[in-house]
C-alpha cells in the first residue's frame, strides 16, 4: 500500500505520522466516503488526532453514538503502539468508561498511549477524548 508522508509539522513539538492511502479503513483509510478520515502526530509521548464528527455519526439527539467514540478510542490506541513498538497489533480486549457525551460537529481531540510495553503479543495502550478544558 502506498505511503502519504505529511509535510512539516504545522506547530512545533508536532509531528505527523505516515498515512497509508489506498485503503477503505472505517477510521484513518483516505477511500472509504462514510469513514472518519482520522490523521495522526505525535506531540512527546502521545498519539493525537484532531477531527470533527458529523451528524451522520450520531448515537442519541446531538451526541456521537457510543460505538463512534470506542472506534475513536481503538484507532488512536492503534496508532500510538505502531508509533512506539514499531509493529502492528490488534485489539485483544478493550474497556471503555463513557465519563460524558462527545458532541458532534465541534473540534474533538483524540489522545493515545503507551501504558505498558509489552513483549511480541501483549502490550497496553490507552485513550481518551479530553473535552475543551482538557478533562
Amino acid at each position: 500500500m502506498p505511503v502519504e508522508t505529511p509535510d512539516q509539522p504545522a506547530q512545533p513539538g508536532r509531528h505527523p505520522l505516515p498515512r497509508l492511502v489506498d485503503h477503505h479503513c472505517f477510521a484513518c483509510g483516505t477511500d472509504n466516503p462514510v469513514g472518519l478520515g482520522m490523521t495522526f502526530y505525535r506531540e512527546g509521548d502521545v498519539i493525537v488526532s484532531e477531527l470533527q464528527l458529523k451528524v451522520g455519526y450520531m448515537g442519541w439527539d446531538k451526541i456521537a453514538h457510543g460505538g463512534i467514540v470506542s472506534t475513536l478510542l481503538d484507532e488512536i490506541m492503534a496508532y500510538a503502539t505502531i508509533a512506539f513498538e514499531r509493529r502492528y497489533f490488534v485489539t485483544r480486549t478493550m474497556q471503555v468508561r463513557y465519563r460524558r457525551p462527545v458532541p458532534l460537529e465541534t473540534p474533538l481531540r483524540v489522545e493515545g498511549r503507551m501504558l505498558e510495553r509489552g513483549d511480541e503479543r501483549h502490550c497496553k495502550a490507552g485513550g481518551r477524548v479530553p473535552n475543551a478544558d482538557g478533562q
